[in-house]
């Protein structure tokens, strides 16, 4: 199944067309981010399928330039925010891996879904479109994951992400949670929780191929 099916589903439905109308409400006066041909840009790299990750983040980055669409990746050249640096620290005590590509869209072309619970934001404003209607959307694409999928990796980083996790079978999925990759969270249980070893030993077990972090 491709995504664009999924995505032509859901936004025909109610809740979608009030959630736009809210998002038209806001650009009136406001700048969203990320641009309108990046908004669902986490799904145009594979079929549902052949979803073997998936990264959950909170909403995008309201800093100018940053977003792109994948959650916790930033446009090439800006300032890394402090959550991915802490995400390649760990790549780094992890794996050995010092990663300095932001944009993480070769992770995303082998099968890792980067999906923010909330895909808009105004400039400044973090968590500006939360409770408006994302999350029926994004908790219909953990669905359709759950459901379309076996042997996926969810990793949950914070209390939003781990909302998710009643939705996902785990008798055929694993689910990794920690604290928040961000400053606040980092020190928690982020810092030598070693998610990227964790999927590749999993998805290793279950003859899919590992991910090139």
């Amino acid at each position: 199944m491709e995504w664009r099916e999924f995505i032509q589903q859901e936004v025909n439905k109610d809740y979608f067309l009030k959630l736009i109308k809210y998002i038209n409400a806001q650009g009136n006066t406001k700048e969203i981010y990320p641009e309108p041909e990046r908004l669902f840009a986490c799904f145009n790299f594979f079929k549902v399928e052949e979803t073997k990750v998936v990264i959950v983040g909170q909403d995008p980055y309201h800093t100018p330039g940053f977003a792109n669409g994948l959650a916790f990746a930033v446009n090439q050249g800006v300032v890394m925010p402090k959550s991915l640096v802490n995400i390649f620290k760990e790549l780094k005590d992890d794996l050995g891996i010092a990663r300095l590509d932001t944009e993480l869209r070769d992770w995303a072309a082998q099968g890792v879904l980067l999906l923010n619970r909330v895909l808009t934001v105004n400039k400044g404003e973090p968590n500006s479109h939360k409770n408006q209607g994302w999350e029926e959307f994004t908790n219909a694409a953990i669905k359709l994951v759950n459901d379309k999928c076996k042997n996926v990796v969810f990793v949950l980083w914070g209390n939003n992400a781990q909302e998710l996790k009643p939705l996902i079978d785990e008798s055929k999925h694993l689910v990794l949670c920690s604290s928040h990759p961000s400053p606040l969270g980092y020190y928690k249980s982020f810092k030598g929780s070693k998610p990227f070893s964790k999927i590749n030993a999993y998805l290793k077990q279950h003859n899919k191929k590992e991910i090139k972090w």
